[in-house]
């Protein structure tokens, strides 16, 4: 891969991603985006680090999977936070939001076994191996769960112009195309390395980019879930209460 599109692919998003975190901090968007900003933060850190030690092949592997895993790690607790402000306007049914979250979690934790069990490519070596195993569950886990966050994001009335549903989108974009780069790589092994790797890079630059279209909007935080007269949910909110109450 040439060298100049290794940098743009790399440096690019790092000064978004700046940019992004600056947005979050001037207008306080934190309040609800907490986890998003320590992820854009991690990734900046563990992107410059990768950049810098890029010369060094050794250096390079354990920072990047160690950047990786902590990134990971911090998305899924992004999405938590995203599924947690889909529920805020209805107090009764938080508990039962975490409830199916934590479920859908499980159930998804279980088919990611299942298909990585399903061994990596013989040219692969036990770390790699072992490595691509559970990033690709984690991959499966996560794209699960923000299409269970999607299904719920309409029901709840957040609308696709709300900077949540951009972030939600982003993740969404990235940890799908990642996914299906990680199967290829999975089960052709080394040969496909560098291709993935570019697809890998190209997809987050996107879901970069649909960050940097939410955030930067004239004033992202105008477009607040609206509250519904007469739905349903608002109905089943004031049971719940009412019946936590007793």
């Amino acid at each position: 891969m040439p060298k100049l599109l290794i940098y743009l692919l790399w440096v690019a998003p790092i000064v978004l991603q700046v940019a992004i975190a600056a947005v979050i901090i001037k207008r306080r968007l934190y309040r609800d985006v907490s986890w998003f900003l320590a992820y854009t933060i991690a990734e900046i850190v563990t992107s410059s680090a990768g950049l810098k030690t890029y010369s060094s092949a050794e250096a390079y592997f354990y920072t990047y999977f160690a950047g990786d895993a902590i990134c990971i790690v911090i998305a899924f607790a992004v999405i938590y936070q995203l599924f947690c402000c889909l529920f805020r306007p209805y107090p009764g049914l938080q508990g039962l939001g975490k409830v199916l979250f934590l479920s859908a979690m499980v159930v998804l934790l279980v088919i990611a076994s299942i298909v990585a069990s399903h061994g990596a490519n013989p040219d692969s070596g036990p770390i790699i191996k072992g490595i691509l195993t559970v990033e690709r569950s984690l991959r499966i886990v996560q794209a699960g769960l923000l299409l269970f966050l999607f299904l719920f994001s309409s029901s709840l009335g957040l609308t696709w112009r709300h900077y949540l549903f951009g972030i939600a989108l982003g993740f969404g974009v990235f940890a799908t195309v990642d996914l299906a780069s990680l199967t290829v790589r999975t089960q052709l092994g080394l040969i496909s390395a560098d291709v993935a790797s570019l697809v890998r890079s190209v997809a987050f630059n996107c879901a970069v980019l649909v960050w940097v279209v939410y955030t930067l909007q004239r004033d992202p935080s105008e477009f607040r879930i609206p509250e519904i007269p007469n739905h349903d949910l608002q109905k089943w909110d004031r049971a719940l209460i009412q019946l936590l109450q007793r």
